[in-house]
């Protein structure tokens, strides 16, 4: 099954943490920088860890330049499943 979820992407941060902000809006903080798709990379790298899915299955659809990011994840997962998660699990 193929979840898609948005993300709204804060680079250069002090630590990578996930929050969920208004209107349960996910959030993700990267202490990547915004050059070369680092930031995007450290998104997917962070939900693939996270998840224990792999990379492969996580599709970056709208937003490669944009702090909005719109992914598809392929998952076994609910989208409140995966939003949960993403928010309680502790690196």
């Amino acid at each position: 099954m193929k979840l898609t979820i948005e993300v709204r992407v804060t680079p250069n941060a002090k630590k990578e943490r996930w929050v969920c902000g208004e209107s349960d809006a996910l959030k993700f903080y990267t202490t990547a920088q915004p050059v070369d798709g680092k930031a995007n990379q450290a998104l997917i790298n962070s939900i693939s860890k996270l998840l224990k899915t792999p990379k492969s299955g996580i599709e970056l659809i709208l937003g490669n330049t944009s702090k909005t990011k719109l992914l598809k994840i392929e998952t076994s997962l609910s989208k409140k499943d995966i939003l949960n998660y993403l928010l309680l699990t502790k690196k």
